[in-house]
């Protein structure tokens, strides 16, 4: 009985953990090397980062990749428009 009762408390305490892993992921934010790559380099390869990252478990990185994806094209957009009226 007091061998079943144990492995009963491992696996709360393995599931709380898992929990708090889950947890810890899903908040983690994007660091900031990423969000310089992704503001220079706006491509379709973030998405699939983007993709990657959510699929995994870090739901707050993923979205930091398509924000900063989207900030880098909105950039170069405003640097098209610049330019054409410059030149």
């Amino acid at each position: 009985m007091r061998d079943l009762c144990e492995k009963k408390q491992v696996y709360k305490n393995a599931a709380r953990d898992q929990r708090e892993l889950e947890i810890r992921k899903s908040s983690e934010p994007l660091g900031t090397e990423w969000k310089i790559l992704t503001l220079i380099l706006p491509m379709v390869s973030t998405f699939i980062l983007s993709g990657f990252y959510k699929s995994n478990g870090y739901d707050k990185k993923a979205k930091d990749v398509a924000i900063w994806t989207f900030f880098g094209f909105v950039g170069y957009m405003v640097r098209i428009v610049i330019l054409s009226r410059v030149l």
